[in-house]
C-alpha cells in the first residue's frame, strides 16, 4: 500500500526570479506476505526540494536547490530493525 500527500508550487519573486517547491510524505507498507505492516525499504516518508530560479535572459538561467531525503529502511530490511539516516544535497545549476 502507498498513500502520497504532496504540496507543490511556483512563486515568481520576480521577473527573473521564482521560487519553487515540492513536500512529499509517503506512506508505503506491505499488505501482504510475512512482512504485513511494515515499512517498504528504501521508501522514505518526507522528502523536500527547495529551488531558486533566476533568469539572466531568455536563453540562460542559474539556480541552486536544495534536496531533503528523509530516514528510511536499507534495502533488504523487511522487518524494518534499522535505519539509514537523513541526508540533504545541494546543486548549483547554469543552463
Amino acid at each position: 500500500m502507498r498513500d502520497t500527500y504532496q504540496f507543490d508550487g511556483v512563486v515568481t519573486v520576480h521577473s527573473k526570479l521564482d521560487f519553487s517547491f515540492v513536500l512529499k510524505h509517503m506512506k508505503s507498507e506491505f499488505v501482504s506476505g510475512s512482512s504485513v505492516g511494515k515499512k517498504v525499504p528504501l521508501v522514505p516518508e518526507n522528502t523536500a526540494s527547495l529551488n531558486l530560479i533566476y533568469r539572466v535572459d531568455l536563453k540562460q538561467s542559474i539556480s541552486y536547490g536544495v534536496t531533503y531525503i528523509g530516514s528510511r529502511n536499507p534495502d533488504g530490511d523487511m522487518s524494518n530493525q534499522y535505519s539509514m539516516p537523513s541526508y540533504h544535497v545541494s546543486d548549483l545549476r547554469y543552463v
